[in-house]
């Protein structure tokens, strides 16, 4: 055997950085690259008897030495026990690789963080400037300023965002005008008691929320056999701004049901169902009308037409902003036309109208009759003169006049009221009092009809006025008020029995009621009689326990 050979053989085989060694069967060093470790031999000799093949870790520290021994198999062919060649290396070197990757592997992680972090620096701060510019127009927009414009350069979607922006910007700042301006009509409408000056605010402003050629207003009025209109003419284009007396539109009953039962403008164009409102236009007819019906609690009162030269381009929303700014100018005339029979008639008048607003819901049948009866028993044991009597007689009748505003769905509503509904039931006194304001005979029922809400303590309605600042006939009505309200069915419970109504006003005075009132009351209920109702009905009826519904209810109705 060429030992040499051999050996040089093994060192171009052996790992960097490695030692060899061949040992006898008896552990005797046969070659080695470098002496064993003391020791060494003897741990590879026990490894050796556990099992042909091993490796092993020998030593500590920076010292430590992997060892990797195995068997030569020499009987079968030479007879002779077998040799043990083991390999040693420092375990150092051994990782040393592994190391080597290890620190290029985070070096190069480091870098990429690094990388990545300045590019989402650079996109970051590239992105920051437009995204401040849309911040700062998105302020100036809330603020109002709707005339405004986000200007973005960047050719990305950035550019897109700022186009898509200004356009919401246009958008926002025509509805807020729109809307402001339908403030205004309506406020101005509203303002307005009589019928003439309601039309021309009516027609001399419509035109600015709801683009048009032409404004008329039909009014209806009965004349026996069917309803003829009274047309206010005003041409928007022409230089006399004045509205004039056009000729009267005769109407169909099945029209007026048909007009009445629109949910929305409709439009009149030839061919179509309302074209022959077109031939009744004053002119030239146009090419297309835009009808808007005046609707009072069911009532037809008149229709709104817009006329246009040319097919005009209506988007969703035109024909019910026409629609608001009609119901608002049909309140307005309603009202206007309840004011016109209170001038022109007196106590009848009032009569007729207490069992208007009570009718307005079958809850509240006799309601202001009863209460004025009441009010006038508990004047008279007061010892009031006779035209104090006569103010209890005629602001009882009207006390709640401001509830004509109030839908029946509301004063009918059989479950608890929603925000809104309580903050509109609570608006009725001052309503009232709005109402009766241009009279100049009804004046000194006014405070009747604004304070009887009120309480002697300073806890009611709509001032919060308190002892002697409401006034003694408002605290009488109170009295009388609440008394019928209690006894009387209601859709949210049943009336109270006569002993339990006695007993609230006993309880309540000088806290609701004036005590001089309320003793004045109970001085008198041995001869006052709680209106007949039909069978009783529990509370529990309409899904509410008793002290739910007067916690609710009565405190704000009543």
């Amino acid at each position: 055997m060429n030992l040499d050979y051999l050996w040089d053989r093994v060192r171009d085989a052996a790992p960097p950085a490695s030692e060899i060694a061949v040992l006898s069967p008896a552990g005797t060093p046969l070659f080695q690259t470098r002496p064993l470790p003391p020791g060494l031999v003897e741990r590879i000799a026990q490894e050796r008897r556990k099992g042909a093949a091993g490796h092993f870790e020998w030593g500590r520290g920076p010292e430590t030495l992997l060892v990797d021994h195995a068997a030569v198999f020499l009987k079968p062919a030479f007879f002779s026990d077998d040799w043990t060649v083991a390999v040693t290396q420092p375990r150092s070197e051994a990782f040393a690789v592994a190391n080597r990757f290890t620190r290029i592997l985070f070096l190069a992680i480091a870098l990429v963080v690094l990388a990545a972090g300045l590019f989402a620096h650079v996109q970051i701060r590239r992105n920051i400037a437009p995204l401040a510019v849309l911040k700062e127009g998105t302020r100036r927009i809330s603020g109002g300023d709707f005339d405004s414009r986000v200007e973005i350069a960047s050719g990305d979607e950035f550019e897109e965002l700022a186009r898509s922006f200004n356009t919401m910007a246009d958008h926002l700042g025509k509805e807020f005008r729109i809307q402001a301006e339908m403030g205004r009509i309506v406020q101005t409408i509203l303002g307005e008691t009589v019928r003439e000056k309601i039309v021309r605010a009516l027609l001399d402003n419509v035109h600015s929320v709801v683009p048009c050629d032409s404004a008329r207003l039909c009014l209806l009025e009965k004349d026996g056999r069917e309803s003829a209109g009274i047309a206010f003419l005003r041409k928007e284009l022409t230089a006399d701004p004045s509205p004039a007396c056009g000729a009267a539109l005769p109407l169909r009953a099945d029209e007026i049901d048909r007009l009445k039962s629109l949910d929305t403008s409709a439009i009149a164009a030839p061919g179509g169902e309302f074209d022959h409102f077109l031939p009744q236009w004053p002119g030239p007819p146009p090419a297309s009308l835009l009808l808007s019906p005046l609707v009072s609690r069911g009532d037809l009162l008149g229709v709104l037409i817009l006329g246009y030269r040319n097919p005009p381009d209506l988007t969703r929303e035109i024909p019910i902003r026409l629609r608001q700014i009609a119901d608002q100018a049909a309140i307005a005339l309603s009202r206007a036309r309840l004011l016109e029979e209170l001038t022109e008639n007196d106590l009848g008048t009032l009569q007729a109208l207490s069992r208007a607003v009570d009718t307005n819901s079958p809850w509240t049948a006799g309601h202001s009759q009863r209460v004025t009866e009441l009010a006038m028993e508990i004047g008279r044991d007061l010892g009031l003169p006779p035209q104090e009597i006569d103010l209890l007689h005629r602001g009882g009748l009207l006390h709640d006049i401001g509830k004509l505003g109030i839908p029946s769905s509301i004063l009918d509503k059989p479950g608890r009221l929603s925000d809104e509904e309580f903050v509109l039931i609570r608006r009725h006194p001052s309503a009232g009092a709005e109402i009766l304001g241009p009279i100049p005979n009804l004046e000194k029922i006014i405070p009747i009809v604004s304070q009887h809400h009120e309480r002697f303590d300073g806890k009611g309605y709509p001032s919060g006025l308190a002892g002697e600042a409401i006034s003694l006939h408002a605290r009488i009505v109170a009295v009388a008020d609440v008394v019928d309200a209690l006894s009387s069915d209601r859709p949210y419970r049943p009336g109270w029995p006569r002993e339990k109504v006695i007993g609230h006003v006993r309880e309540n005075a000088g806290l609701h009621f004036d005590p001089v009132a309320a003793e004045a009351f109970l001085r008198i209920s041995a001869t006052w009689a709680a209106p007949g109702r039909a069978e009783p009905r529990r509370a529990a009826f309409f899904g509410y326990s008793e002290p739910v519904l007067h916690g609710q209810r009565e405190c704000i109705e009543h």
